[in-house]
């Protein structure tokens, strides 16, 4: 038994500590648990195990501190994410561990400062931190012009104001030479500014996150220069001032764009390309003023437009009419006015639409029966498909695994949920607090997969389409405060 080299364990049903033994298997290069029901803390005698390269103990139920890694000359990777491990980990754990590539640590209790020997490390790619009680300062990078890092997962650590000063300091001091790609400072607790040297400092980053973070000021036009992003999300942060123009006009090269709940006020300033790549736009509750951009009409890979809770002074969106990707369009609580009538050549052509919101504004006159009728993503019931068991989300780069997961928030029975994986089967209308009048059209029955459907608060008159009783997917109906006989 000493001999084993490789010990796999992992997706099983074993539970249960490590048994002390295992140190006596000094030939082990690889340990697999990940995924099993293993519990009680990992045991000091696997610090004999001096030939490790590869520890993965993720997914597990085990306590307490980590063992030293100092005898773990070789180690390349070490996963010990998803369990209930505590305690601080000395600044030196990882001095020396040159051949180290892969450390995941998140999704634990690890608290007091992240150790600085993982900075001095030059062939490390992947450090995932994330989900931890980790605080205090971010120690710099040694020789960052020579780093390997490719991903830095910070999100969710609940650092303080003093790190984030420490942060733009520590964004300067990796130049664009050979930055990280993937950055996730999301969940945090900075409480400053983004420094006005972020474009620069992003250098290669594709991903960039630092979302719910209470960081204030307003967006550096210098973030425009970070040529490579694919996602740029600053959601839910105290910004202010309006939306670089260059942010608009360079959104070739940009997946994602998430400016949701800052504070920006302003109009919508500049033309989006005609080659625009974006496929989620997502600038709701804030203040922006104005009109929908015409050049929207440029963004044909759109699937996820989230412009509601503004003060948008316009008419319904017909120029998006041939945004035939379209699936999520919210438009709620801004000024939209005039009917739902668009001319010939701007019918709405949506047939992957799936969640239509354009409560709360001051539209009217009649709502067209043959709306209905292109909304084919509402019309067919594929709840057994896997397929359609599938979210929202944009992948960073083609072959890569990294995901922008999509959110919206739904209306559904008076209640805001927010749907923080949109499935592709959800669908849902809401056209409440309006002042269409006229009958409801009877092409609505045509919706066979709609879930949520509110029409309250309006004039409309009539019956009710008797048709209505072909939506037999329907949990959330409302009609009320309406003229209905």
């Amino acid at each position: 038994m000493t001999s084993i080299q490789s010990l796999v364990l992992s997706d099983t049903n074993f539970f249960g500590g490590i048994p002390v033994s295992i140190g006596n298997l000094k030939n082990l290069s690889s340990i697999d648990f990940s995924r099993s029901n293993f519990s009680g803390k990992i045991p000091e005698s696997m610090e004999k195990l001096t030939q490790l390269v590869s520890l993965d103990l993720s997914s597990n139920n085990f306590i307490g501190q980590i063992p030293s890694f100092q005898k773990y000359k070789n180690l390349s990777h070490v996963k010990l994410s998803r369990n209930g491990l505590s305690g601080m980990i000395p600044p030196a754990h990882f001095h020396d561990l040159q051949k180290l590539v892969w450390v995941d640590l998140g999704f634990n209790d690890f608290d007091g400062s992240i150790p600085s020997s993982l900075f001095s490390l030059q062939k490390v790619q992947h450090i995932q931190l994330s989900n931890n009680n980790f605080d205090g300062l971010l120690a710099n990078f040694t020789n960052p012009s020579l780093s390997s890092l490719d991903t830095l997962d910070l999100s969710t650590l609940q650092y303080s104001q003093t790190y984030c000063t420490r942060l733009a300091f520590q964004l300067s001091q990796w130049g664009a030479s050979n930055p990280a790609t993937n950055i996730d400072y999301s969940n945090n607790l900075f409480n400053s500014s983004l420094p006005e040297s972020i474009g620069r400092n992003l250098g290669r980053a594709y991903f960039f996150s630092v979302s719910n973070s209470l960081l204030t000021g307003v967006i550096p036009k210098t973030i425009c220069n970070a040529f490579y992003l694919k996602v740029l999300d600053l959601s839910n942060n105290r910004l202010n001032g309006s939306i670089p123009i260059c942010l608009i006009e360079s959104s070739i090269s940009l997946g994602v764009l998430n400016l949701g709940n800052i504070n920006l006020s302003g109009q919508i300033k500049g033309s989006f390309p005609r080659s625009c790549g974006l496929n989620t736009l997502d600038l709701h509750g804030n203040g922006i003023e104005g009109k929908i951009p015409e050049s929207l009409v440029n963004c044909t890979m759109l699937e996820v437009l989230n412009l509601g809770k503004n003060n948008i002074n316009d008419t319904y969106p017909c120029s998006l009419g041939n945004n035939t990707n379209l699936r999520v369009l919210v438009l709620r609580s801004n000024r939209l006015h005039g009917s739902m009538l668009c001319s010939q050549n701007q019918q709405n052509n949506w047939s992957k639409l799936q969640i239509l919101d354009i409560a709360c504004n001051n539209l009217n006159g009649v709502v067209p029966e043959d709306y209905f009728l292109k909304w084919g993503a509402m019309m067919i019931n594929e709840n057994g498909d896997p397929q359609r068991k599938k979210h929202l989300s944009f992948r960073v780069l083609g072959l890569s695994s990294i995901y922008y997961q999509d959110t919206v928030t739904v209306t559904a029975k008076g209640l805001e949920m927010e749907l923080r994986k949109i499935l592709t089967l959800f669908t849902s209308i809401d056209i409440s607090s309006n002042h269409f009048s006229g009958e409801i059209p009877s092409t609505i029955g045509r919706l066979k997969a709609l879930y949520a459907l509110n029409v309250s608060r309006n004039e409309f008159t009539g019956s009710i389409p008797p048709s209505m009783g072909n939506l037999r997917q329907l949990e959330s109906l409302d009609m009320s405060s309406n003229k209905l006989t």
